[in-house]
């Protein structure tokens, strides 16, 4: 009876956190698109609002993989903690984990129809990127993304690159360096003479067949 009633007044607390997360989020998502674009398009592709709000998610955004490719391990990691707890709590806290691991799953079939929603819309997007000549790039400040031609984005490197007084080289001058470094190391190598060697190990003493032993193991 007392398995039950925890049960029950867990599950009403995790479904008022549910809804409460929900209406927060949707009221953070409604307030965060009305305020600040993070996409600039210098094109004349026109986009749905659909589209402008994947955009909006930015360049390192992940449409993430389905549960079930990660879900068995789920089930496994959570029985492993489950028995490492004591024998008479076991039962209970399994009950729990089940109940909510079953409420994880249904409410992943949303997430799921969102994620499909997501891939459609970054194929149309891609499509018209393609089509277009077009290109997506990261701008320095604020982590916006910018669409702009290819050709416009080719001119403005050049620009730069022309201002700064930047031109390639004809060889990479680190293998001349990396060259001369060796020739360095190579010449003024220290030698050790036979003698000195005997005289640091003696060959009646052990020692040179310890550390050869040592080297082997």
């Amino acid at each position: 009876m007392e398995t039950e009633a925890l049960y029950k007044r867990n599950k009403k607390i995790d479904n008022l956190m549910d809804k409460q997360a929900r209406k927060t989020k949707q009221q953070r998502a409604h307030q965060y698109h009305n305020f600040y674009q993070r996409t600039i398009n210098l094109t004349n592709i026109t986009f749905t609002d659909e589209e402008q709000s994947v955009l909006n998610l930015g360049l390192q955004h992940s449409v993430g993989k389905p549960l079930r490719t990660c879900w068995i391990n789920v089930i496994i990691e959570t029985e492993n903690c489950v028995k490492q707890l004591d024998h008479k709590l076991q039962k209970a806290v399994r009950i729990l984990a089940t109940n909510k691991l079953k409420q994880i799953y249904h409410s992943n079939n949303n997430m799921n129809a969102l994620r499909r929603r997501h891939l459609y819309i970054l194929n149309k997007v891609k499509h018209k990127i393609i089509t277009g000549n077009t290109m997506l790039a990261q701008a320095d400040k604020g982590r916006k993304t910018v669409i702009i031609y290819k050709h416009d984005y080719d001119e403005k490197v050049h620009t730069f690159l022309t201002e700064n007084d930047i031109h390639p080289i004809p060889k990479n001058p680190i293998n001349k360096k990396k060259k001369l470094k060796n020739e360095t190391t190579t010449n003024n190598a220290p030698t050790v003479k036979p003698e000195a060697s005997s005289a640091v190990y003696p060959p009646d003493d052990g020692r040179r067949g310890a550390r050869t032993m040592l080297n082997h193991t």
